[in-house]
């Protein structure tokens, strides 16, 4: 009995014929070798017919049936059909049911039932025939037996199956004895991703019952053996028009009121679908908050991605509140296409109060004085601000240039008075407070007289009586140029 049990395990998970003898010869050696039983030495021959016409169906092996046992049967042709030949251990009862199962290219086409006949060793047919329809399908679409193997009837079951062949619904139910469900399954995947479609599309039309965990599982496995390569795996999971490629991430805590941290991140998306919109936000508890603000997310005229890395950064006003707060940026198509990012970051509370910028002079030292030619001169400003970064330096009313972090440069306009001048600058951090400061330098008055040269004579010119006009050329006390002025007298 164990070695029945054994065998009709065997049958049961759907082994071909080839499998079944090889185990039930394992399974026989092994009784002879233990001496647990001994085989009858009187074994039953016998046989049975079966008529065939149609000659895409005929069977190349056949394997037998009676109550718990199983054998392999001889398939050999004759004038009339096909006759069935084997040996059972021990005599039969009259009536006894033997069901003989017909394989052809790995795959069961059905089974039959006879009866055992008293005083005879050939099988009564009972009628009663049991088709596999998907099998018959199948060899149908392969009549011709040398262009068919179990490898290809089971490409073609898995095309079908994807292609959403009506003729074929029912599976895994349905499935032929001789095929295992998972290996239809990874078929059909590799099918699949050479018809360069998305999974999304073709599991609307498929007669799969598959989950996306599934899916995705198996492709992976598919792709780790060397079956599907990168470009599969994209047509079957192509990206999502606007997609998330980094996820947000927040460098550290940020203190109320302190400087800026970096925020990472990137996203992408396809051409032509209209215009980009970045919305950020912060929030805490469900409550957005407006003293907590991301800066940085501009996207560059033509750009199909917005990059945070190196340039985003988040700034908590002094009046932020304390404790975990979420970062969320969403990115959003024209058309509705759109990725999301979260990124959870704490607002700690303000060591110290803000401060204004302050302002230092680096040169030329205070109280310089300089020549009358010197119309302008080059001012440098070290500006620090302890707890926020400064945005904006003014020079006498004019826009200075930053050089460093630290450092910023002016050209100063000088009046060539010989007294001290006053320089003010004003500088701003990005928490909006200002510092100011001041320089004083001096300008030397013009010492030379006025350069006086004809431009135009009026010899042997008539002119009236009581007027006469001459131009002359006039270097100006307070200014570097050449002026022309008229006189008259």
């Amino acid at each position: 009995m164990r070695t029945i049990s054994v065998v009709t395990d065997l049958v049961s998970r759907r082994f071909s014929p080839f499998w079944l003898w090889f185990v039930a010869s394992l399974s026989f050696v092994a009784c002879q070798n233990t001496g647990s039983s001994s085989p009858d030495p009187n074994p039953t021959d016998l046989s049975a017919e079966v008529s065939i016409a149609e000659s895409w169906k005929v069977p190349d092996s056949a394997t037998w049936t009676i109550s718990e046992k199983q054998g392999l049967v001889r398939v050999e042709p004759t004038e009339r059909g096909y006759n069935l030949a084997f040996s059972v251990p021990s005599p039969l009862e009259t009536g006894t049911e033997v069901w003989i199962a017909l394989w052809a290219s790995g795959i069961r086409l059905g089974v039959f039932k006879f009866a055992q006949s008293s005083g005879t060793g050939t099988l009564d047919y009972s009628k009663v025939a049991i088709w596999d329809s998907v099998s018959l399908k199948l060899l149908q679409g392969r009549p011709d037996p040398k262009l068919r193997n179990r490898d290809s009837l089971l490409a073609d079951y898995a095309k079908e199956l994807v292609n959403g062949n009506p003729s074929f619904a029912g599976f895994p139910g349905n499935l032929p004895s001789g095929i295992d469900s998972a290996e239809v399954v990874h078929a059909a995947l590799v099918y699949a991703a050479g018809t360069r479609k998305s999974i999304d599309t073709l599991s609307k039309n498929w007669l799969f019952v598959l989950s996306d965990l599934e899916i995705r599982s198996t492709v992976s496995s598919l792709f780790s053996s060397g079956k599907l390569v990168a470009s599969d795996t994209l047509s079957l999971f192509p990206p999502p028009p606007v997609r998330l490629i980094a996820p947000l991430a927040v460098t550290g805590a940020i203190e109320a009121g302190g400087d800026f941290i970096d925020v990472s991140g990137r996203f992408e998306w396809d051409a032509d679908l209209g215009q980009i919109t970045v919305d950020a936000q912060v929030a805490r508890e469900g409550r957005r908050i407006e003293t907590v603000a991301l800066s940085g997310l501009s996207i560059g005229s033509g750009e199909r991605f917005l990059m945070l890395t190196g340039k985003a950064r988040l700034l908590a006003g002094s009046a932020a509140p304390v404790g975990i707060c979420s970062l969320v940026v969403v990115v959003r198509s024209e058309r509705g296409d759109s990725a999301r990012s979260a990124a959870a970051f704490e607002v700690k509370a303000a060591s110290a109060p803000p401060q204004a910028p302050v302002i230092e002079l680096v040169s030329p030292s205070e109280g310089s004085s300089f020549p009358f030619d010197s119309a302008r001169i080059e001012v440098v400003w070290k500006v620090k601000s302890a707890r926020s970064p400064v945005d904006t330096v003014f020079v006498a009313d004019s826009l200075a240039t930053k050089l460093t972090d630290s450092t910023w440069r002016a050209w100063v306009r000088l009046t060539a008075t010989g007294k001290s001048s006053l320089v003010a600058v004003r500088a701003r951090n990005a928490q909006g407070l200002w510092g100011t400061g001041s320089a004083n330098f001096t300008r030397a008055k013009d010492q030379a007289a006025p350069d006086l040269a004809w431009l135009a004579s009026g010899e042997d010119t008539a002119v009236e009586s009581d007027v006469t006009f001459f131009v002359a050329r006039l270097r100006a006390a307070d200014a570097s140029g050449i002026a022309s002025v008229t006189f008259g007298g």
